[in-house]
């Protein structure tokens, strides 16, 4: 639950996850046939989860001026392009808040379907 979107806020996130987390134990402790109540097996703890979710406008000139930038660096658009906006938590929020006329842009190398996990890496050519 440390990437999640802007449509839900951050309480409703918790109380999801722990329901989705009772709920699996639940099941699991039924499938095993032990009478115990889910909680004396599960618990969810939120250590690194303290925000909710950053979302900016995607019309903003500036991020249309990065979106070009990139082309130009020969970069592409699409669901199957180098070029991806997403809605999740992410420290942007950070600087959003701390200026909320300005437009904050977020970049990375690497697949971003690969970031923060252990297969995280990106190409020397980038």
């Amino acid at each position: 639950a440390q990437g999640f979107v802007p449509t839900h806020r951050i309480d409703e996130i918790r109380k999801r996850v722990h329901r989705a987390v009772l709920r699996g134990a639940r099941r699991y402790l039924i499938e095993q046939g032990h009478p115990q109540p889910a909680e004396s097996i599960a618990a969810t703890t939120f250590e690194k989860l303290h925000n909710d979710a950053f979302e900016g406008d995607p019309n903003a000139p500036a991020v249309e001026l990065a979106v070009r930038a990139a082309e130009l660096c020969g970069m592409r658009q699409g669901s199957d392009g180098d070029i991806l906006g997403f809605k999740v938590s992410c420290d942007a929020r950070l600087f959003a808040h701390e200026y909320p006329g300005m437009t904050v842009l977020t970049a990375g190398a690497g697949r971003l379907n690969l970031a923060h996990s252990d297969e995280e890496q990106i190409d020397l050519e980038e």
